[in-house]
C-alpha cells in the first residue's frame, strides 16, 4: 500500500506499551488469543508477502533497517529465510512441493542465484 514502514513500527511500538500484558497477550476490552496476531502479522508482512501468487520480500521494510527472519512460510508451499543488510537482499527459498516461484523484485539493480549460478531476471 505504499505506507511508510516508520509509521508502522511507531504504531506497534504504541499497541506494544499502552496494550501490551505481561505475559504477551494484549488488552482490547473484548477478545483474547486473537488480540496477540496483530503485531507479529504485521511484521510478518513488512518482511515477507505472498499473495497472487508473487512472493515478495521486505516489501515495506526499510532499507536502512538491517532484519532478517528464518522458517516463514509462504503460500504455495515455500519456506523462506531471508536478510536484509546494508540494503542488500539475500534469502533462501525452499519448495516444499516444486511448485513454480515467482518472486518480485524489488527494484533495479537485484540478482537472483541459485548457488552459485546468476539467474536471468526478465
Amino acid at each position: 500500500m505504499g505506507y511508510p514502514p516508520e509509521e508502522i513500527v511507531s504504531h506497534i511500538r504504541e499497541v506494544i506499551a499502552k496494550r501490551g500484558l505481561p505475559n504477551g497477550m494484549f488488552s482490547y476490552g473484548g477478545g483474547g488469543l486473537e488480540n496477540s496476531a496483530a503485531v507479529p502479522g504485521t511484521v510478518n508482512e513488512m518482511l515477507l508477502q505472498s499473495y497472487e501468487d508473487i512472493l515478495r520480500l521486505f516489501p515495506c521494510w526499510n532499507p536502512a533497517w538491517d532484519a532478517s527472519f528464518h522458517g516463514l512460510r509462504a503460500f504455495g508451499a515455500f519456506v523462506v529465510d531471508g536478510e536484509m543488510k546494508g540494503g542488500e537482499i539475500r534469502a533462501v527459498i525452499r519448495s516444499e512441493k516444486g511448485r513454480p516461484l515467482t518472486l518480485e523484485r524489488p527494484g533495479e539493480g537485484y540478482a537472483v542465484y541459485r548457488g552459485d549460478e546468476v539467474i536471468p531476471l526478465s
